[in-house]
């Protein structure tokens, strides 16, 4: 849709128990936009993801009660979970729509944790700390979860072109949880040698963002800097390819720049004999 700025938008559901979103089209949406959306800038246009918000009446979700803590998660203008002890009480919300919830406790280095995995639109696990204050330690979307006696593993099918399977196991160091190691694996295998070297970039760069290896897509010359890659890249968390506004050859780099704004960066990329010899980040 092409507007010009300071248009009023508004966005009206087709379905029953979704709200209307509205926003005026202006420099404060764009750098600022409400919790009701995602707003992605492409660098020549925008794209605008609606959150799906079931805005009805109050209803409880599910509910697991425990001897010294109890996890409930219920409808009240919108996704809402919420944490009780004897000695403190914790709520947030919860920006996707959640069918139900499974709590369990558990021990890592002797500190009583709680797990709490949601499904609904995505699965995610979250820990917290309870004994005292609660305080929530980990939160990510994943596909299976496993407590373990020292820790506890997270397993992440990935949606890209090789279908990448991650397992990472975490352990707890100083309050705080924090990734031990990680198995890459994929279910699909490719020869470089006979791939279109359109695909080159695609598959070199998810193959970094789930910590594989990177080597055989890059050219003997720059082996030696690819140490050198996280600081020129960035904490960038997806790959896209160009919308028609862009050159074709340009691939697109995901990033988050705050709460419910992102971005993406282009790279092109200088391929001989299918690897890479180069690549450079275009600065709009």
């Amino acid at each position: 849709v092409n507007v010009d700025k300071n248009v009023f938008v508004e966005c009206c559901p087709l379905v029953n128990g979704e709200e209307n979103v509205n926003f005026i089209f202006n420099d404060e949406f764009l750098s600022s936009p409400p919790n009701s959306l995602y707003l992605t800038d492409l660098k020549g246009g925008y794209l605008i993801n609606l959150k799906r918000q079931n805005k009805c009446g109050f209803s409880s979700i599910a509910k697991e009660t425990f001897s010294d803590v109890i996890v409930n998660a219920f409808n009240e203008n919108g996704v809402k979970l919420s944490i009780e002890t004897p000695r403190d009480f914790y709520a947030e919300d919860l920006p996707f729509l959640v069918d139900g919830i499974k709590a369990q406790k558990g021990f890592i280095s002797n500190n009583r944790l709680l797990f709490i995995q949601l499904f609904g639109e995505k699965k995610v696990l979250l820990v917290f700390s309870y004994e005292n204050q609660i305080k929530k330690l980990f939160c990510r979307e994943i596909d299976d979860f496993n407590l373990l006696n020292n820790g506890f593993e997270t397993t992440e099918n990935i949606l890209d072109v090789l279908k990448h399977s991650l397992t990472i196991f975490y352990k707890l160091e100083n309050d705080e949880i924090v990734e031990s190691s990680r198995q890459v694996n994929k279910k699909k295998q490719v020869d470089l040698s006979s791939i279109n070297e359109n695909l080159i970039p695609y598959l070199f760069l998810e193959e970094y963002l789930v910590c594989g290896d990177i080597e055989p897509y890059l050219h003997k010359d720059i082996l030696d800097k690819k140490d050198i890659l996280k600081e020129y890249l960035g904490d960038f968390f997806g790959v896209c390819p160009p919308p028609l506004f862009r050159e074709q050859n340009q691939v697109g780099l995901v990033y988050l720049k705050s709460q419910n704004l992102f971005e993406v960066k282009y790279a092109t990329f200088f391929i001989s004999q299918k690897k890479i010899t180069n690549l450079t980040i275009l600065d709009d």
